[in-house]
């Protein structure tokens, strides 16, 4: 089945997006072809290779019919895939274009035709850049609590303070994301793969009590223990207004407040 990466991203305060060249409005979504992600009122989905060429295929066809063969050439220029394999991506991208306000009614398939677009897709202009751009990310109560953008900095830039177990529960969730894996493989490579990274998995009951209640929770425990034995060693790149933690150790910009220290 393809993969699809479904995350939030914040923006800071007054940012907007440069330029939406290339980019294409499809009924309530914005389309970014050259980063491979469609948006919506602050929701951002990744795609893979595969999906994001279908949909530009069914772009380019300006609302006809577009044949599944088609449509395979355009996601798999260079292999031979079944019927079956693109039919399941297709139904993926139709899932994930659905709305709310508009459920099914943006990719209509027929099974003599193949697929076409129902809403109409248009070149994007500057003023369609999404309102979450322009929205300020509310600043936490407490910027100095261990909460998840905390806890994401911690585990990926002092990972050396991490312990053995720690360690192997980092390594089981890394080998379970790569087992997980892409829309842009295929189903023998996918396998082979998740054979691979198999041997990765714990079976330790320690490792496995870590990795119980998930990522997130596993991230908050040790960057907790970590800021508590070697706070004074920490290098946390805080914004100097709002103190909140800044994306990475070289950030510049608060994704909060907006403030800007490039210039010191």
């Amino acid at each position: 089945m393809p993969v699809l990466m479904t995350f939030s991203r914040p923006v800071a305060a007054g940012v907007r997006r440069k330029n939406l060249d290339g980019c294409y409005v499809l009924g309530e979504w914005i389309v970014v072809p050259e980063e491979r992600r469609i948006e919506r009122d602050g929701r951002v989905i990744g795609m893979s290779r595969n999906l994001m060429d279908a949909l530009l295929c069914l772009i380019d066809a300006q609302g006809a019919s577009v044949s599944l063969e088609r449509l395979k050439g355009a996601m798999w220029p260079s292999s031979i895939v079944s019927d079956e394999t693109a039919k399941s991506y297709m139904d993926t991208l139709r899932r994930v274009l659905e709305t709310d306000s508009a459920p099914g009614t943006v990719v209509e398939s027929n099974p003599e035709c193949g697929y076409r677009l129902l809403v109409n897709a248009r070149p994007a202009r500057p003023d369609d850049a999404p309102k979450s751009e322009l929205t300020r990310r509310q600043v936490p109560a407490d910027p100095f609590k261990v909460d998840a953008d905390v806890a994401r900095y911690i585990v990926s830039y002092h990972s050396n303070l991490m312990t053995e177990l720690e360690h192997r529960a980092q390594g089981h969730f890394h080998a379970k994301m790569k087992m997980t894996g892409w829309g842009d493989r295929s189903p023998q490579l996918q396998a082979s793969v998740s054979q691979e990274y198999s041997r990765y998995l714990a079976t330790d009951p320690a490792v496995l009590e870590l990795v119980n209640d998930g990522y997130e929770a596993f991230a908050e425990r040790a960057a907790s223990r970590i800021l508590k034995e070697y706070g004074d060693r920490l290098n946390l790149n805080r914004c100097p207004s709002c103190a909140c933690i800044a994306r990475t150790p070289r950030a510049r910009q608060c994704r909060f407040c907006g403030r800007d220290w490039h210039d010191g």
